[in-house]
């Protein structure tokens, strides 16, 4: 999750319910972006591994990156035109 202000992002993790385990931190930019990028790494790597690809709103996507984006960009318009 990526918030506007500070305030925002430490409401949102306040509002965290304990069930005998945390499921919300707050982490940096510079904390973040490392596991996000080996997230990123990890998921570029099925790209190779034989899978044929992934269909977003019916279009085929052999790299799963630009299905990431096409899911984003689709999702951004939707609430664009929901006035969200």
């Amino acid at each position: 999750m990526s918030f506007d202000s500070r305030k925002e992002r430490d409401a949102w993790v306040a509002a965290d319910h304990f069930d005998n385990n945390w499921h919300r931190s707050a982490v940096s930019r510079r904390e973040a972006l490392p596991l996000m990028r080996a997230e990123l790494a990890e998921l570029r790597g099925y790209d190779s591994k034989g899978h044929d690809g992934w269909r977003v709103d019916g279009v085929f996507y052999a790299s799963i990156g630009d299905a990431f984006a096409a899911f984003f960009k689709a999702e951004a318009a939707a609430c664009r035109r929901a006035g969200v």
